[in-house]
């Protein structure tokens, strides 16, 4: 598997990075995970092509995570792709995604040439020909609009990635059950340890999940534009003796 990071920023431009979103190729297929502002861009930067994306996997639908899936289908229209695309995503994504379809495309079922596959993950497994993946929810009544969120566990050839979008800081236990012994995790650290706040991780929060776990690699992301100013992986390094890596836009990551 590779993993190629389409944005590591926020909402907030200043920090000269895009909003959230992570490519991973897995063999044949690609998979996008979330779709902040600036990833269908960045897709192509990166030496990729959308045409290829056969399943996206949403966290929650926080405006940062989701707002280029429209653009997303319009590509996929304006070029004639054919190919069906699945969607995962934490419980109402299907509700969800068929307003983006009410609002963007009216009659979008006759409209495109493509299928879209969309399958709500509550606690629950996908699996395909070559991969798998594992979902748990990481909060049920939400922070700021989102009612609920999942992290996913995707596992190939003996390999694993866990990725986790926004967080509370008071973590559930199923986030360290389903990062057990992962290769590789990337988990947000919107902030650093002295901005602290109850609806987002740190770089020593994310890390002492890192280490609960024992994960082989940790992969911090989703950085406000405070993060600038603090040495993240200092503050990291304080709780887990591993591998750690503070993501930028285009950075590609062999697992």
């Amino acid at each position: 598997m590779k993993l190629t990071i389409l944005g590591s920023g926020t909402t907030d431009p200043a920090s000269g990075r895009n909003e959230p979103g992570y490519l991973l190729e897995i063999g044949r297929d690609l998979v996008l995970m979330d779709a902040g502002s600036g990833t269908k861009e960045h897709i192509f930067d990166s030496g990729y092509d959308d045409f290829r994306i056969n399943h996206i996997l949403i966290s929650h639908t926080h405006a940062d995570h989701v707002v280029d899936l429209p653009a997303f289908f319009w590509s996929r229209w304006v070029r004639k792709n054919k190919n069906d695309v699945t969607i995962l995503g934490p419980k109402g994504i299907s509700g969800f995604i068929k307003k983006i379809g009410e609002a963007f495309f009216p009659g979008y079922d006759d409209f495109f040439m493509f299928q879209i596959k969309v399958k709500e993950m509550h606690n629950s497994v996908y699996q395909t020909k070559n991969w798998k993946v594992k979902s748990v929810y990481t909060w049920k009544q939400g922070h700021t609009f989102s009612p609920y969120a999942v992290a996913y566990r995707i596992e190939h050839q003996g390999k694993s990635l866990v990725y986790a979008g926004d967080m509370c800081y008071d973590y559930p236990q199923s986030l360290i059950n389903i990062s057990q012994n992962a290769d590789l995790l990337l988990i947000e650290s919107a902030l650093p340890d002295q901005r602290r706040q109850k609806d987002h991780l740190t770089p020593s929060r994310a890390a002492q999940i890192a280490s609960e776990a024992k994960v082989k690699k940790l992969v911090l992301t989703h950085f406000y534009p405070a993060c600038e100013k603090y040495d993240l992986k200092k503050q990291a390094q304080k709780y887990y003796p591993g591998p750690i890596i503070l993501a930028k836009d285009l950075m590609k990551i062999k697992i």
